[in-house]
């Protein structure tokens, strides 16, 4: 029998399911990635666009959760689940008010969206550097993000749920 990663991952969860969620008000803000530079070798770091205070209180937060469920800093084994919702950009509207037809159902390339992966890793790294639950974010084994816009009276924020598999 061949024993693979997700059904490992989800035999530890259920038998461990040591978890911690909180909830980062605010719109999502993505890593900002170093892009090249004009010149060869040259690399150009975009600057921020918010991310230290998504970052901070990212980092409170979890450390509040993790004290609360007495969680210490340990290099066990991790999964990260992440719901980012952003808001709807107005032109997705019309003039009363509901989604326009045609209007994207998800997050895209939108002004400030992100891709999920610059969004994991802007929490990730705040999480490690408040030392309240992993020792390294390379301890995430299991990483799952979901992106989508708010419902009708729905602010924007991020979900964050994190489970001790080991």
């Amino acid at each position: 029998m061949t024993t693979t990663l997700s059904t490992t991952v989800a035999k530890a969860a259920v038998s461990h399911g040591d978890t911690i969620t909180f909830v980062v008000p605010g719109p999502p803000v993505p890593q900002p990635r170093a892009c090249p530079g004009r010149l060869p070798g040259q690399m150009f770091t975009p600057p921020a666009n918010g991310i230290r205070g998504f970052r901070q209180a990212a980092a409170l937060l979890a450390t509040i959760r993790a004290r609360q469920a007495r969680w210490e800093r340990t290099d066990s084994w991790f999964a990260l689940h992440c719901e980012f919702v952003f808001d709807r950009p107005p032109s997705h509207f019309t003039k009363g008010g509901d989604v326009r037809s045609g209007a994207p159902p998800f997050p895209g390339r939108g002004k400030g969206c992100g891709d999920a992966a610059n969004l994991i890793r802007g929490l990730s790294d705040a999480i490690t550097k408040a030392g309240c639950v992993w020792v390294d974010d390379s301890r995430v084994v299991d990483e799952r993000s979901r992106k989508r816009y708010a419902e009708r009276g729905e602010r924007p924020h991020s979900t964050v749920t994190i489970t001790r598999l080991a």
